[in-house]
């Protein structure tokens, strides 16, 4: 029996998505070289700053309004200017709590990428395992998800545009699995079990 086009496709797809996973895995291993390039920032901001009467520009109406973005980042003074150090530092800032968690699931995102790799290479051959590993594979980096959406929500230390940025992260890869999810669910996988269909399989067990 020839291999589904879904089943190769799925199969390279979860190979790409553990390599890229890994990569990003081992950058946020490096999360707490974060706050020496944002103090390094921060010096050079301070050094062109240097001797000018003020740091902080007038902004209009419309302006501000595109600003709300970044929500409490934005420091004004009392005439309404916005203070541009203040601004950057904490449009930038980043908890220990942040890096503290982002380094723990790094951790955990290399055990997950493993088990995708594994996975996407029974997608390329005929094991009869390959499904039940795969959708195993996807609830597991479905709840690592969710716990880490839990444990983010509860970060009150990083700046909102950090946090926006790093939560987006987390909802892409909860769709993905639940996308991966719900195709293994709907999709004919009798490949996988030989000449037998999925009910016998299961009524054989």
């Amino acid at each position: 029996m020839e291999r589904p086009g879904w089943a190769t496709f799925i199969g390279i797809f979860m190979l790409f998505v553990a390599g890229c996973g890994a990569l990003d895995n081992f950058s946020d291993l490096n999360a707490d070289q974060i706050l020496q390039v944002q103090s390094e920032v921060l010096d050079e901001m301070e050094n062109e700053f240097e001797g000018q009467d003020a740091d902080t520009i007038r902004i209009d109406s419309a302006t501000q309004k595109r600003l709300t973005v970044f929500g409490d980042s934005i420091v004004k003074d009392s005439a309404n200017n916005v203070d541009v150090k203040e601004t950057f530092k904490n449009m930038i800032k980043i908890s220990d709590y942040r890096i503290k968690w982002t380094k723990n699931f790094a951790y955990i995102g290399f055990v997950i990428c493993i088990l995708f790799a594994i996975s996407g290479i029974f997608f390329l051959s005929q094991r009869r395992y390959t499904i039940q590993l795969a959708l195993s594979v996807l609830a597991s980096s479905l709840v690592v998800g969710v716990f880490q959406f839990i444990v983010f929500r509860a970060d009150t230390g990083s700046s909102k545009m950090i946090s926006n940025l790093a939560n987006f992260e987390v909802y892409w890869s909860i769709f993905l699995d639940t996308i991966l999810l719900i195709t293994l669910m709907v999709l004919d996988k009798s490949y996988y079990y030989g000449s037998e269909s999925v009910e016998d399989y299961y009524d054989n067990e």
